[in-house]
């Protein structure tokens, strides 16, 4: 045992270690679109961004829907689907999830993941979204007169890494 001082002391250390650290949860979503005549841009992108002025959408394939009602919005889904997301801007009334469900609902873009991470306050986070294949690395032939090959095989990592230091 220690000293009323000393466990006072370490109560203070203790007291400034014991603190929780601000997290952030990153959301992503990796689609695959394909593109034609008809449908050259994709998604172009989405944009969220805290104003102080009133919320405002974008639109999509040059069609806009402005109005921030919930009914209105509704309403212009249907014609907005088959269009490409331009961008939209902090709406009470669209989040994410409906922005990403309207692209993913169209019969050329494929939603292939939608990957979540959480991290602390400036610690590096990676999000992987991907796959090994095996690659050939090298080719044998064998000289009897089947004319037999064999083939090395390595596997690697295919696919998307995002890596991110948030700073809160």
């Amino acid at each position: 045992m220690g000293e009323k001082n000393d466990i006072a002391a370490l109560k203070k250390v203790i007291a400034k270690l014991d603190v929780k650290l601000e997290q952030v949860m990153i959301e992503a979503a990796i689609f695959e679109v394909t593109l034609n005549d008809d449908y050259s841009t994709g998604v172009d992108w989405l944009y969220r961004n805290n104003r102080t002025g009133p919320s405002q959408a974008g639109g999509f394939g040059g069609q806009t829907f402005i109005s921030t009602q919930p009914t209105n919005l509704t309403q212009n889904i249907p014609g907005l689907i088959s269009s490409t997301l331009t961008y939209y801007e902090d709406l009470d009334s669209l989040s994410t999830e409906i922005a990403i469900s309207l692209a993913a609902s169209d019969s050329n873009v494929r939603l292939l993941s939608t990957p979540v991470i959480i991290t602390t306050d400036n610690t590096e986070a990676t999000l992987s979204v991907g796959e090994q294949r095996p690659v050939v690395t090298s080719t044998s032939s064998f000289g009897n007169s089947s004319g037999t090959l064999r083939s090395s095989y390595e596997y690697k990592d295919i696919g998307i890494n995002l890596t991110v230091t948030p700073r809160i």
